[in-house]
């Protein structure tokens, strides 16, 4: 106290502006951290945030990686893409070659943009927003293998007369010449 005492005795103009500028700057510390403060909560808040259930696994300790409903989503999606691509399977392996050819990129059963995986995934993550029950989205997986069964067989059809053939088609249809 002796010491800002002397210094306000001794020149209060310079006393009041070093006090003026440190407040500033406090007060331009307070506002920042606020300001990140509210950057991050807005962030926290437009992420999806992770519902994860104990199970049985877990109870004892252990750490869920995986949130069991989306997995379970993950599961029949994929278990129904599957079905649909063996069914499919003749039609998705003469396609593929030609998209990946078309747009210059390997494209397979993960990528195929018409393919049953693609789609399955596509319309699960629709359905991830929407708040229905699990067995729901089972339902809705189901149909959705359903009426992509019928739907698929026109589509790759009129993909495989529209699409030039690709040079591995040719090549894997070329009959063996024998000398």
């Amino acid at each position: 106290m002796n010491l800002a005492y002397r210094d306000i005795k001794h020149n209060l103009l310079r006393f009041v502006l070093t006090n003026f500028g440190l407040s500033l700057l406090l007060g331009i510390v307070i506002m920042i951290t606020g300001v990140y403060g509210g950057l991050i909560d807005d962030a926290l808040k437009q992420a999806r945030p992770v519902q994860t259930q104990a199970t049985r696994d877990t109870t004892d300790g252990g750490l869920a990686l995986v949130d069991e409903l989306d997995f379970e989503d993950w599961l029949a999606t994929s278990s129904e893409a599957n079905k649909l691509e063996e069914q499919f399977r003749e039609q998705l392996s003469d396609i593929e070659p030609r998209i990946g050819q078309l747009f210059g990129f390997a494209c397979d059963h993960n990528n195929n943009p018409f393919g049953p995986a693609v789609l399955g995934h596509a319309y699960r993550g629709a359905l991830q927003v929407v708040p229905v029950l699990a067995k729901a989205r089972q339902v809705a997986s189901v149909t959705l293998r359903d009426v992509l069964t019928e739907l698929l067989a026109p589509l790759y059809a009129e993909l495989l007369a529209l699409l030039p053939v690709s040079q591995a088609e040719v090549e894997r249809h070329k009959p063996a010449v024998s000398p």
